[in-house]
């Protein structure tokens, strides 16, 4: 290629081979190696230009981002055993597996390329992402680029940087910022020669792998799904409506008209409407108390499945429901779905539940009182393998509890992660399509019946349910009404606006030019 290109154009351009952790020149302890299935190297040192023929020069190109795969972070968790406590666990055929395989590399080890000192950032902390990147820098003789790295405002999350807080997903827009900037002085200080940062802008189209099996996948770039944090790594995002969303969580209630009102009962209302991001609800209540009462808005949207009563909180309703939302104060509201339309319970049953409930004995009932948080799955797992009779489940989060704050983008006070606000006598709130089981709400389609599909199958509905009611109620049964859903096809509604996080990083890489 290099050389068609001299002899035909007379240029040359410079040379970089797309590389990443998964395939770096490095050699990694046993657990490592298990733990990230790390069993090849690309090594762009073992190809050699002729200084005299290729003028343009190589560079090593690498995507790092500070959340995933962190093999240092391993090694150093597998600093906590001793020999005998793993091969314990691995046993001391596979421990041996694993070191062969290893020497079949034939790489250096990335102890030989990384100092103690090394892992510590100028401001202290214990910063694994600093340390990899200087152990590339140092290792390579010709300049290395961070070619990708970023951090996402998905609501949505996968990891979790223990050290540094850049998780992948469940960030703010400020955060992001943030975040981005300290990777930058991270890729800087560790010797590397320059970066290229994902991305300009959120992309509708892509998948997250603990998200993507809960979704119409062939249509997921028409709709913004908050839920899938791949989305947004964008520091200029698309807002559902072509010029204003139809709706703000930000407490004021003007946007809200008499005929968005679903539901009425005791002094209190229900109005609800959506777009291509969220389903919106506003709570009216005469002399709300907002840390004193808990509001419950039972939702219906499976024909198939649901329950009349929730046990968890005693209450009851005059459908089945599906979902459960409840708000109680600032701190402690959360959405819980009904036991048979858990979806992590569907898919990752043996990780997260060591059960299988597609077994007749396990399955949950269709009409099961029991109401479970909404969870999601992250990438952080054990280390050491369950020893025989042990149960060893994977780690998840609770994506159901909401959070608090304004998500006016105008607002000072915006928080892009804010789910609902207080008001007065009002609650505004606003609910990811997703987190409802929507797998494509373009076309209306939600979850079908895990176990009457044994699966995710989709079901088109053209309306769902909703009520409103109180703790104080008792056992009196929720009234529910109709809410018609229709879609918008392929012609989702959208405007572009830059995150809070493009100025930040504006404003300070503008400064290091001074």
């Amino acid at each position: 290629m290099i050389e068609y290109e001299s002899i035909r154009y007379k240029q040359q351009r410079l040379l970089a081979f797309a590389n990443g952790p998964s395939t770096d020149p490095f050699a990694y302890p046993p657990l490592v190696t298990y733990s990230y299935s790390k069993s090849a190297c690309v090594d762009v040192e073992h190809i050699q230009k002729h200084e005299d023929a290729y003028l343009s020069g190589m560079f090593a190109s690498y995507h790092v981002y500070p959340y995933f795969p962190d093999y240092l972070d391993i090694m150093a968790e597998e600093e906590q055993y001793t020999e005998e406590e793993i091969i314990e666990h691995y046993g001391l055929l596979t421990k041996s597996l694993l070191e062969y395989r290893a020497s079949l590399l034939k790489a250096p080890a990335i102890e030989d390329y990384v100092r103690e000192s090394d892992y510590y950032d100028s401001k202290g902390r214990f910063n694994t992402y600093l340390a990899y990147l200087t152990a590339l820098a140092r290792y390579h003789t010709i300049p290395v680029i961070i070619s990708e790295y970023g951090v996402t405002t998905g609501r949505g999350m996968a990891s979790e940087d223990v050290n540094t807080g850049r998780n992948q997903g469940h960030l703010t827009e400020q955060q992001q910022g943030q975040a981005i900037i300290e990777c930058y002085q991270d890729i800087m200080a560790s010797g590397c020669a320059g970066s290229c940062l994902f991305s300009w802008q959120d992309e509708w189209f892509k998948r997250t792998w603990n998200t993507m099996y809960a979704i119409d996948r062939d249509n997921n770039a028409y709709w913004s799904d908050y839920q899938t944090n791949g989305q947004f790594f964008g520091i200029l995002t698309f807002d559902p409506g072509r010029e204003k969303s139809v709706c703000y969580v930000d407490g004021d209630v003007s946007e809200w008209e008499p005929e968005d009102v679903v539901a009425e009962r005791e002094g209190m209302e229900l109005s609800m409407k959506y777009d291509e991001k969220f389903i919106y609800f506003l709570i009216h209540k005469e002399d709300f108390d907002q840390e004193g009462d808990v509001i419950y808005i039972p939702i219906d949207t499976n024909p198939k499945v649901g329950s009349t009563y929730c046990q968890n909180y005693s209450a009851a309703f005059e459908r089945p429901a599906d979902f459960l939302m409840v708000i109680n104060g600032r701190d402690n509201s959360r959405i819980l779905v009904q036991e048979r339309y858990e979806v992590l319970m569907s898919t990752y049953h043996n990780e997260f539940y060591a059960i299988n409930p597609y077994y007749e004995e396990n399955t949950p009932a269709a009409d099961s009182p029991l109401f479970k948080p909404v969870r999601m799955a992250l990438n952080e797992g054990n280390l050491l393998p369950a020893l025989p009779g042990e149960t060893q489940l994977e780690s998840s989060y609770e994506t159901g509890k909401l959070r608090c704050g304004n998500a006016n983008p105008d607002a000072a006070e915006f928080d892009s992660l804010a789910d609902f606000i207080f008001s007065g006598d009002y609650a505004e709130i606003r609910v990811p399509w997703q987190l409802l089981n929507f797998s494509n709400p373009s076309e209306m389609k939600i979850h079908d019946d895990y176990y009457e599909c044994y699966g995710i199958e989709n079901l088109q509905i053209d309306e769902m349910y909703a009520g409103i009611g109180s703790a104080a109620d008792g056992k009196t049964r929720i009234p529910m009404a109709a809410f018609p859903l229709e879609g918008w096809g392929q012609k989702p509604a959208y405007h572009e606006r830059l995150k809070r996080s493009y100025y930040m990083l504006k404003d300070y890489w503008a400064s290091l030019e001074q």
